[in-house]
C-alpha cells in the first residue's frame, strides 16, 4: 500500500512539473547517401500529433573515415558513418531541397509521418577538402512533434494552453480564397500579465503578382500599437521570434487579398513567462480587406534590436519574474508541503497498524538470550559495506 501510494505521488509531482514547462523535444532522422532501400529519411510522430521540421543538414565525413560517399548494396556502411558525432568529424551546412525549393520541410510540416530521399551538397565552399569528403555523405532531419489539440485554426477555435500554435486551418495545405479566410482572427490573453512571444515556425506569404505588392498578413493590435507579419518575413522553416508584445492582451488578423488557395502560416504562440496561461479565442469576422483589395504594409519593423530591448525591458521589471511565477513557485511549494503530509499521515497509519508490540519480558524467567550468549562462542560480527552497483545507462537518443 506504502509503495502504491508513493508512486501515485511521484506522479502528481511530475505532472506538476510537466504543465509548468513548455518545452519542444527534439528529434532526429538520419541516414546516408545511397540508392539502396534503406537511403531515405523517415521521421514520425504519435498518432494524434504533428511534426515541424526545423532544421535539416547535409554532412560530409572525413576521408580517413573509410566512409563511402555514395552508399550501395554491395558496400558495408558502420552507423557512424550515416550519423553525427562532432564538429573535428562531420562538416555540413544547411540544406534547402533540390533548387532551394524547401520541399523537404513543406512536404513532412504538419503530418504524422513522411519519407524523404537523401540529397548532398558540394562541400568546396565550407569545408576542408584535404579533411572531408568532396560531397556530403549523409543528412541528418531535425523535428519537434507536436500535439494537435496544442494547434487553433485561426478561423475556428477556443484553447488554453502555456505553449499553444496558430496556423491556416488548410495548413499543410494552403490558405483558402479571400472570401473565406480574410478577417478570421484569434484574440490571446495571458493569465498573469506575461507579454506574449509570437515564433515564426512557417511563413509564406504571397505577393500580388499583378501589383508586386504583399497580399496576405497577419495584423497585431498591440494596444494601441499596430504591426504586422507579412511577406517579407519569410523564414525558411527556420525558428525566430518575430514579435513580442508591450501587454498580455493582442490581437491576430488575417488580412488575405488573393483568390483561389495561397500562401502558409504557421507561428507557435507562449507567454514570456512560461508559468502563465495562455487563452485562445479564433473565429470569422467581417473582412477589413476583401478578395483583391490593397492595404499598406506597416512600415516598422521589429528588428532582433527591438525584440531585445523587449526582452531587457520585461527582465528590468522585477528581474525578470513576475506575478505569475511568483504565485506558480508559492502554489508548487504548498501543494509540494500538503503532499508531504499525506505521505508521512498515511505511512505513520500503515506502520502503527503492522507493528506488533512484545508483552514487556519477566526479568526472572526470560533467561533464553542469557543462555545464547553464555554458551556459545562470542566471535566479533564484522559488518561489511554493501558492494557498489553500477548501473550502465544507455546514452543513445
Amino acid at each position: 500500500m506504502l509503495l502504491k501510494i508513493s508512486n501515485v505521488l511521484i506522479i502528481i509531482i511530475l505532472l506538476s512539473v510537466g504543465i509548468c514547462t513548455s518545452t519542444l523535444v527534439a528529434n532526429v532522422s538520419e541516414e546516408c547517401m545511397g540508392n539502396t532501400n534503406s537511403n531515405f529519411l523517415f521521421p514520425s510522430c504519435f498518432s494524434g500529433e504533428v511534426m515541424y521540421v526545423y532544421d535539416v543538414y547535409s554532412y560530409a565525413k572525413t576521408l580517413d573515415s573509410g566512409c563511402p560517399q555514395i552508399q550501395t548494396s554491395n558496400v558495408n556502411v558502420s552507423e557512424g558513418c550515416c550519423a553525427f558525432h562532432n564538429a573535428s568529424e562531420d562538416c555540413g551546412m544547411r540544406y534547402y531541397g533540390p533548387n532551394g525549393d524547401l520541399t523537404t520541410y513543406s512536404d513532412c510540416s504538419g503530418s504524422v509521418s513522411c519519407q524523404k530521399p537523401i540529397g548532398w551538397n558540394d562541400t568546396i565552399k565550407v569545408c576542408n577538402q584535404s579533411v572531408f569528403l568532396p560531397q556530403t555523405n549523409y543528412m541528418q532531419l531535425n523535428y519537434h512533434c507536436i500535439e494537435e489539440i496544442q494547434i487553433c485554426s485561426i478561423c475556428s477555435c477556443t484553447v488554453s494552453g502555456t505553449s499553444l500554435y496558430i496556423w491556416n486551418g488548410e495548413y499543410p495545405n494552403a490558405v483558402n480564397d479571400c472570401s473565406l479566410t480574410s478577417g478570421c482572427s484569434c484574440s490571446i490573453k495571458s493569465s498573469g500579465g506575461s507579454p506574449i512571444q509570437l515564433i515564426a515556425f512557417d511563413i509564406r506569404f504571397k505577393m500580388n503578382l499583378t501589383s508586386g505588392d504583399c497580399a496576405q498578413r497577419l495584423h497585431i493590435q498591440d494596444g494601441k500599437s499596430e504591426f504586422d507579419i507579412a511577406c517579407d518575413d519569410h523564414n525558411a522553416f527556420k525558428k525566430r521570434t518575430v514579435y513580442i508584445s508591450t501587454s498580455n492582451d493582442i490581437k491576430l488578423r488575417l488580412d488575405n487579398s488573393l483568390e483561389g488557395s495561397n500562401g502558409y502560416f504557421w507561428i507557435q504562440v507562449k507567454a514570456f513567462e512560461s508559468i502563465d496561461t495562455l487563452t485562445l479565442h479564433c473565429g470569422k469576422e467581417n473582412a477589413t480587406y476583401s478578395c483583391n483589395d490593397n492595404f499598406t504594409i506597416i512600415s516598422e519593423n521589429i528588428t532582433e534590436f527591438v525584440l531585445q530591448d523587449r526582452i531587457n525591458k520585461v527582465a528590468e521589471s522585477g528581474n525578470g519574474v513576475g506575478i505569475g511565477t511568483i504565485i506558480g513557485v508559492v502554489v508548487a511549494i504548498i501543494v509540494l508541503v500538503v503532499l508531504a503530509l499525506i505521505a508521512y499521515r498515511l505511512w505513520k497509519r500503515y506502520k502503527d497498524k503492522n507493528t506488533k508490540v512484545d508483552p514487556k519480558p519477566d526479568p526472572e524467567t526470560d533467561t533464553d538470550d542469557d543462555e545464547f550468549f553464555n554458551n556459545n562462542d562470542q566471535t566479533p560480527i564484522t559488518s561489511r559495506a554493501p558492494e557498489a552497483v553500477l548501473i550502465r545507462m544507455n546514452t543513445n537518443i
